[in-house]
C-alpha cells in the first residue's frame, strides 16, 4: 500500500488515484523483479541456443546478442511493458498534483516565507541556463522534464517527483522517501566519528531527499542543496521547512558552482552523474575540487554499468537500442531520439569507474578510490591538504 507523505506539502489522493498508483507500483515490481529476473534464463535457455543452432557458434559480440534478443517475443513484450510502466509512474500522480497545484504552490510559498520556522533559505538565479541535456528531453520520461514551470512560484515538478518516488520504488524508500539519504549520511557519521564538516554541498539535490538527512545527521553544518530546476528547489525549500530542518537551496549549474574557492568540506552527489554529458561530468569534478577546502572530500554515489558480459550487453541493448527506438516511436522527434542515443554513451562512460577515477586524478584529487555494490558505486576522493 502506497504511504502518504508526512510533511506539510502532502496531497491526499482520492480512491481512484490511490488505486492507480498502487497498480503501477505493483506492475513495476513485477517487471523489475519477475520479468527482468527471467531475462537471463531466457537468453541462456532459448536465445543463445537458437543463435548457436543457426550459426554454429555463440554470439561474437554485443551487436549479435542485440540482434538475437530483439526478435524474441518475450524480450519485446518485457521492453514495452517496462517503458510504459515508467511513463505510468508519473501519469499516476500528475492528476493528484494538478488537482492540488494552486493550493500546493501557496502552501509552499507560506512555508518558505515563514520566518518563525526553522532557518534555511532559497536563492534562485534566472541567469542560470537549463542545459539542453535537460530541456530537450523528458528526463526519466517525466512530462516536461524537471525544469518546466506552469505558474508563478510553481512547485509542480517537485510535487510530481516527491509523490512519484513511492510508486517508482514500490514503497521501499521510507516514510518520506529519504532512506538512502539517511543511510549514507549515518554511514559517514559512524564510519568517521571524528568527521565534523562545517559546510556540505549536495549537487543535483532535486527536492532534498538526501540533503535533509545530511542536515539532520550533521546539525552543526551549513548544508546546501544545488539544482538547476527552480520548481524542484521551491518545493525542496518548503519541504525542508515543514520537516523542521535548516537547509539552503540554490539554483546553479554543476559546471559552474556558485561557491567561493576552498569553502566546502563535503561535495556530494547521488545518482546524478548519469544525467550529464561526459564533458559536464569532467567540469563538475573540476568544480568540486575548486570549491573544496584542502582536506575536503568528494563523495559520489553513481549507477554502475557492468563492464563486460551479458550484464553489459543487456544494459546496452536497453539504453542504446530499445529506449531510443521507442522514444522516436512515441515522439516522432529525431532530436529526442538523438539525445536518447547519446544518453547511453553518457551512462556507459560516466558510470565507468576508470573514467571517473582518471578524471579525479587529473584535476588533482589525492588517491581517489571506489567500491562497488552493483548496481551502485561509491567514489571517495580527497583534496590534498597541501592544495592551494
Amino acid at each position: 500500500m502506497i504511504k502518504n507523505l508526512s510533511h506539510d506539502l502532502a496531497a491526499t489522493p482520492h480512491r481512484d488515484e490511490r488505486t492507480r498508483q498502487e497498480f503501477v507500483a505493483s506492475l513495476r515490481h513485477h517487471v523489475l523483479d519477475g520479468m527482468a529476473g527471467s531475462m537471463r534464463a531466457r537468453y541462456e535457455n532459448v536465445i543463445k541456443p537458437g543463435f548457436e543452432q543457426s550459426n554454429g557458434r555463440p554470439p561474437a559480440d554485443g551487436e549479435e546478442v542485440h540482434d538475437a534478443m530483439l526478435s524474441d517475443p518475450y524480450f519485446c513484450f518485457y521492453s514495452a511493458v517496462r517503458y510504459n510502466a515508467q511513463q505510468m509512474v508519473h501519469r499516476s500522480v500528475i492528476p493528484l498534483v494538478d488537482r492540488n497545484m494552486e493550493e500546493l504552490n501557496e502552501r509552499a510559498r507560506k512555508l518558505r516565507e515563514d520566518n518563525t520556522m526553522t532557518g534555511g533559505s532559497l536563492k534562485l538565479n534566472s541567469a542560470v541556463e537549463v542545459p539542453r541535456s535537460v530541456s530537450s528531453i523528458d528526463v526519466h520520461l517525466v512530462p516536461g522534464s524537471y525544469h518546466s514551470e506552469y505558474a508563478d512560484n510553481d512547485t509542480s515538478a517537485g510535487a510530481i517527483y516527491d509523490n512519484s518516488i513511492n510508486v517508482f520504488a514500490f514503497n521501499q524508500m521510507g516514510k518520506n522517501t529519504d532512506d538512502i539519504g539517511h543511510t549514507f549520511a549515518n554511514f559517514v557519521r559512524i564510519a568517521h566519528p571524528d568527521f565534523k564538516p562545517e559546510v556540505i554541498l549536495d549537487v543535483g539535490c532535486t527536492i532534498g531527499h538526501n540533503t535533509v538527512p545530511w542536515a539532520q545527521t550533521f546539525p552543526d553544518a551549513q548544508v546546501t542543496g544545488a539544482d538547476i530546476a527552480p520548481a524542484l528547489l521551491r518545493y525542496g525549500s518548503a519541504r525542508a521547512k515543514s520537516l523542521g530542518v535548516a537547509v539552503d537551496f540554490r539554483q546553479m549549474n554543476c559546471t559552474a558552482l556558485d561557491c567561493p574557492d576552498a569553502s566546502v568540506d563535503v561535495v556530494f552527489s547521488s545518482m546524478f552523474l548519469h544525467e550529464l554529458p561526459l564533458k559536464d561530468i569532467r567540469a563538475y569534478i573540476k568544480e568540486a575540487y575548486r570549491v573544496l577546502k584542502p582536506g575536503g572530500t568528494l563523495w559520489i554515489l553513481e549507477a554502475h554499468v557492468p563492464p563486460r558480459g551479458i550484464g553489459h550487453e543487456f544494459t546496452k541493448l536497453m539504453w542504446a537500442k530499445v529506449i531510443p527506438g521507442m522514444t522516436y516511436l512515441f515522439t516522432r522527434n529525431s532530436d529526442a531520439k538523438l539525445l536518447m542515443d547519446y544518453y547511453w554513451d553518457t551512462i556507459d562512460q560516466a558510470a565507468s569507474p576508470e573514467t571517473l577515477m582518471a578524471t579525479m586524478q587529473r584535476v588533482g584529487f589525492e588517491k581517489p578510490r571506489y567500491r562497488m555494490a552493483h548496481p551502485v558505486c561509491e567514489y571517495v576522493a580527497k583534496k590534498p591538504l597541501s592544495a592551494s
